[in-house]
C-alpha cells in the first residue's frame, strides 16, 4: 500500500485549514488554506458532492451553519455554490479543483470524503475526488469514515494513500479495508490493540498543546484546530 507523504507524518495538519472565525477566517475556505500554507502546516479539508457531482470543499451536507442559505450541498450545482459566501467572507464555496490549484505543491493535503445519502453517491464522489487529486500531483492522501470509500479510492487511484477515519470501532478490521493509515479520534488512543496496528496513526481533533503532547505518545501526527501547533524542522 502507498505510504503517507512525509509532510503528513511530520507537519501538524490544520483541521479544515487554519481557520479562526473570530478573525474572519472560515473553515474550508481559500483563506483558511492560505493561512495554513503560510504557517507551514499540512492541510485537512472535507469534500461533499454538488448536484452536478463536482467535489466541493465543505464539511456539512447542508449550508446553514456557515452561510445564510439552508439548502443541501447536493441540491445545488457547483456554479450555484460558488455564489454562496460563508458569513463574514467574500468568497464562495470552493471546488476541490480550485483548492488543489491553489495549493500547487506548497503544502501536503489530507482530504476527507464525507459519506453521501447513498452508497452510489459516495462511490461517485470518491472516484471524482481520487481522480482530481491524483492528476494534481500533490503530496496528498484521502480518508473517509466509510470503508467502502476507502476501497473505492484504492481501486480508482491505487498510488494515493487512503485511510480510515474512526472513533475506534473498526481498528481490528483495518486489513479488510485496505487502509494505509488510520485517522483515530484522540479519545480512542488508549484502546487495546493499537500496538498491533502496523500502519501510521493520525489523530483528531486536537485542540491544545497539552492534548497534542499526550496524543503524540501514540499517534504519528495530529489534526488540530483552535491553537497554533509547533512546526518541527524537517531533516
Amino acid at each position: 500500500m502507498p505510504d503517507l507523504p512525509e509532510a503528513l507524518l511530520h507537519r501538524p495538519i490544520a483541521h479544515r485549514g487554519l481557520h479562526n472565525a473570530e478573525e474572519g477566517t472560515i473553515e474550508n475556505t481559500r483563506a483558511a488554506v492560505e493561512a495554513a500554507i503560510g504557517t507551514g502546516y499540512a492541510i485537512e479539508i472535507d469534500v461533499q458532492a454538488a448536484a452536478c457531482g463536482t467535489p466541493m470543499v465543505v464539511h456539512d451536507p447542508t449550508l446553514e451553519r456557515l452561510t445564510d442559505c439552508s439548502a443541501a450541498v447536493a441540491a445545488l450545482t457547483a456554479e450555484e455554490l460558488a455564489l454562496i459566501q460563508p458569513t463574514g467572507t467574500t468568497e464562495g464555496i470552493p471546488t476541490l479543483r480550485e483548492i488543489l490549484g491553489q495549493i500547487a505543491g506548497r503544502s501536503a493535503l489530507l482530504i476527507e470524503i464525507k459519506p453521501q445519502e447513498s452508497a452510489g453517491a459516495t462511490a461517485a464522489l470518491t472516484a471524482a475526488t481520487a481522480r482530481l487529486t491524483a492528476d494534481a500531483g500533490l503530496e496528498a492522501a484521502l480518508m473517509s469514515f466509510d470503508p467502502n470509500a476507502v476501497r473505492t479510492a484504492a481501486a480508482v487511484a491505487p498510488a494515493l494513500p487512503r485511510g480510515l477515519v474512526t472513533r475506534g470501532a473498526r481498528v481490528a478490521d483495518l486489513a479488510t479495508h485496505g487502509a494505509s493509515f488510520l485517522a483515530l479520534h484522540h479519545r480512542a488512543l488508549d484502546q487495546p490493540g493499537l500496538a498491533d496496528v502496523n500502519i501510521p496513526i493520525l489523530t483528531w481533533t486536537i485542540r491544545s498543546a497539552t492534548e497534542e503532547a499526550q496524543a503524540r505518545r501514540i499517534a504519528r501526527n495530529v489534526i488540530f484546530e483552535g491553537y497554533l501547533a509547533a512546526v518541527p524542522e524537517l531533516a
